[in-house]
This record gives structure tokens, C-alpha cells and sequence, in this order.
């Protein structure tokens, strides 16, 4: 794996920031491009929670596990996980699907490692453990995977459709339990 310099980090950041319409503080933009060179250089297994840590530092509650019911712009409940069960989902759920895409030890058959990577980040972004940030942390932890088994950076999310599809695949059997 060839080491990614300080400004091809940052050409992939900008575009995954433009291209999925996201905005950031300047210092978040400067520490997501710190993040990511060293996240995707170095290939030591990651922590979603510090890592949320180091690029929203300068967010209320950076790094901790939301304790808030999710609202849309209509003031509706969103459908992600309630709140009390974020951590056990994190480390019961997200935490062994990370080390086995991590290790390339793929249980499903017929799964690529790029689409296992893929689901690593749509996990997360299912989870929705913080209030803020959910899609810009996936995006590190999947290209830090992508990274590790010789695929190239990944800045486009996949449309609405195949993430919210795969979201109520995932958590189908879990729904009563998991939704208000």
C-alpha cells in the first residue's frame, strides 16, 4: 500500500465533502484531512468514538454516543436505533463487523471485500451513534478499509435508496426492539 500524502488526502476529502454535499468548520475540514492521512497510512485497527473525538472536537459532546431521540427537519422521530441501546449495538454489532472486514475474514459467501467494506460504513451510518458526524466517520472507517486491502479511496456515497435498503435489511429482525 502506497503512503497518500497530506494533499491527495485532502483532494479525497474535498471531493467526499462537496460531492455528498457536507459542510464543515474549517478546523473540522483540517482535522478530518488529519484523521484520514493517518488513519489510512498507518492501518491500526480504529475506534469509532476517538475518532469522532479528534475531527469534531470543537462539538458539544464530540466522541460520546448520542442520548437524544433523532428529529427530521419535520419535526418527526427518525428511524434509526433508540439511544439506550447505541453502545451495546457498537459493541456488539458494529465492533466484530469492523475486526472481520479488518482481518479479510468474510463469513458471507460471495462477498467482495469492497462490498464488505461498504457495509462497515453503512453500518455505522444505520447505528447513527452520534448526533453529529455519522457520515463523515463512516467514510474514514471505510476507506481505511478500502486502503488496507489495496482498493482505491471511495468519496460518493451510494444513493439514499441502496443505504436505507440495506439499513431495514440489517436491522429487520431487530425493529421492535431497537425503534420506538
Amino acid at each position: 500500500m502506497d503512503m497518500l500524502t497530506t494533499e491527495e488526502v485532502r483532494a479525497f476529502v474535498s471531493a467526499f465533502l462537496a460531492q455528498n454535499r457536507i459542510t464543515l468548520t474549517e478546523n473540522q475540514h483540517a482535522a478530518l484531512v488529519r484523521t484520514c492521512e493517518k488513519a489510512w497510512n498507518q492501518q491500526n485497527r480504529l475506534s469509532a468514538q476517538l475518532l469522532h473525538e479528534m475531527i469534531f472536537a470543537d462539538v458539544e459532546g464530540a466522541g460520546v454516543f448520542r442520548e437524544q431521540v433523532l428529529i427530521n427537519s419535520r419535526q418527526e422521530e427518525r428511524a434509526y436505533p433508540r439511544s439506550d441501546i447505541v453502545p451495546r449495538l457498537m459493541v456488539q454489532v458494529f465492533r466484530p463487523t469492523y475486526q472481520q472486514v479488518f482481518d479479510n475474514d468474510l463469513t458471507e459467501p460471495n462477498l467482495s471485500i469492497e462490498e464488505a467494506c461498504w457495509r462497515v460504513g453503512a453500518l455505522l451510518r444505520s447505528i447513527h451513534p452520534f448526533l453529529v458526524g455519522n457520515r463523515v466517520l463512516s467514510f474514514v472507517i471505510e476507506n481505511q478499509l478500502r486502503r488496507r486491502h489495496g482498493l482505491p479511496v471511495a468519496t460518493l456515497l451510494r444513493p439514499k435508496p441502496v443505504f436505507d435498503f440495506y439499513r431495514h435489511v440489517l436491522f429487520k429482525p431487530y425493529a421492535k426492539k431497537m425503534m420506538r
